[in-house]
């Protein structure tokens, strides 16, 4: 298997040019003819998460300080988490006709949905940084140099979870109506829209057995509390990036072969 995915990644980077030429055609073909174009990736997420915050401070009469700061750091992040999840059910199904006509390597199918998924994530977290400068809710902080290494490696859990998902669902297309319900389920069981005190004790255990819970307070503490995250919750990040890319390279490697014969 060693020599096969030395061979997978030379073929995967040799074919480089592919990946950033589909992700170019779908951006702009998901925005052709509209007036804001690109903005709409940006102002979706930010409209539909204001609307939510609104709604649920004011309902459960949450006080604290910079709240919206609070919640849009854990839903940015926890939107690309979505995002790949959900969209990798169409990774490989989704390009049959390219799959069965011409030779690309396997892993530029769900690399591709991580790449569309990421580009969407860095326009939320830029729209997220300068409107937190605009208001004055987000002060500088040196922690925030510190961001892009958890999200380098939460790449490597991205990229695992969209190759497994995307394995998965040639063979139970099911998953194609089951993820986005389970997803939506773990938005509101990862403490985004309310601090995890907010629960009893028994709950807050319960919430911190979801991974994701750990997955946002890497990216949150170093933006809402100028601080670095926790080495205990770096340590799930990198363990569950680990697992979730070995998990999805050997599926990849027993499946290689038969996912042309199933779509």
């Amino acid at each position: 298997m060693k020599s096969w995915a030395d061979k997978l990644f030379r073929d995967t980077y040799s074919y480089r040019h592919v990946v950033y030429s589909i992700v170019r055609s779908t951006l702009k073909q998901r925005y052709r003819r509209s007036i804001l174009g690109f903005m709409w990736t940006v102002l979706a997420p930010l409209l539909h998460y204001l609307v939510i915050g609104v709604v649920f401070s004011a309902a459960n009469k949450i006080q604290m300080q910079n709240y919206f700061v609070f919640m849009f750091t854990g839903a940015v992040y926890f939107n690309v988490i979505s995002g790949v999840t959900v969209n990798s059910t169409m990774a490989f199904i989704g390009n049959e006709h390219f799959i069965k006509k011409i030779y690309l390597p396997k892993l530029i199918y769900p690399l591709n949905v991580v790449s569309i998924e990421l580009v969407n994530f860095l326009l939320s977290f830029v729209a997220l940084v300068l409107l937190g400068i605009l208001f004055g809710r987000l002060q500088f902080s040196p922690a925030l140099f510190f961001l892009p290494l958890p999200i380098l490696i939460s790449f490597g859990f991205f990229l695992g979870v969209s190759t497994l998902v995307g394995i998965m669902s040639v063979y139970f297309r099911d998953l194609m109506h089951i993820i986005p319900t389970v997803m939506q389920a773990a938005f509101f069981l990862t403490p985004i829209l309310y601090p995890i005190e907010l629960l009893p004790t028994q709950l807050q255990f319960i919430v911190k057995l979801n991974p994701f819970y750990y997955f946002v307070n890497c990216f949150r503490d170093p933006i809402m509390y100028q601080r670095l995250p926790s080495a205990f919750d770096m340590a799930v990040l990198t363990g569950a990036s680990v697992v979730s890319l070995i998990l999805g390279m050997y599926f990849l490697y027993k499946y290689d072969n038969k996912i042309v014969f199933k779509l």
